[in-house]
């Protein structure tokens, strides 16, 4: 059975939320992790419908505002990248782009590749979705484990 570590999540077609416990302590590969999932709605988008919307980029908090940041706190902040030096995420040194866009951009496609080997789950979602309109965590669990996903390539 999946295991949402403390959070409590709910889908509805206006998007999805799960608070997750978070340990204040986060290393490269967890923050990456975070990343793709922050990037996964942008990635179902486009794998399922062909295109993008605005959804993922809109207004602040958005999960591409939030991706984004991460990145940078984790290279610049947390000393988590190729150099050591400590830059607060609204004083970010002259180059941050090119060295927060790739990693953004190898989140989107691994997100991408999860969602694609998780194809026949997410249209199952996004059916359920059409015709209950909230998917509480009960359920969502339930189709967790009827589905039982594969393991994501890491």
């Amino acid at each position: 059975m999946s295991d949402f570590r403390g959070g409590s999540p709910t889908i509805t077609l206006a998007g999805g939320f799960i608070d997750l416990l978070y340990s204040p302590l986060e290393n490269r590969v967890s923050a990456l992790n975070r990343v793709a999932a922050l990037l996964g709605g942008r990635a179902a988008e486009e794998l399922l419908l062909g295109e993008n919307s605005n959804g993922a980029g809109l207004g602040k908090g958005s999960d591409l505002e939030i991706a984004t940041q991460l990145v940078g706190r984790m290279l610049f902040e947390w000393g988590l990248g190729d150099q050591l030096m400590h830059a607060a995420h609204s004083a970010l040194p002259a180059g941050a782009t090119d060295k927060i866009e790739p990693l953004l951009q190898a989140a989107h496609i691994r997100a991408a590749e999860i969602i694609e080997m998780q194809r026949p789950l997410v249209i199952k979602l996004a059916e359920d979705l059409l015709s209950e309109r909230e998917l509480p965590s009960e359920r969502l669990q339930e189709l967790l484990q009827d589905n039982q996903p594969t393991r994501p390539p890491s």
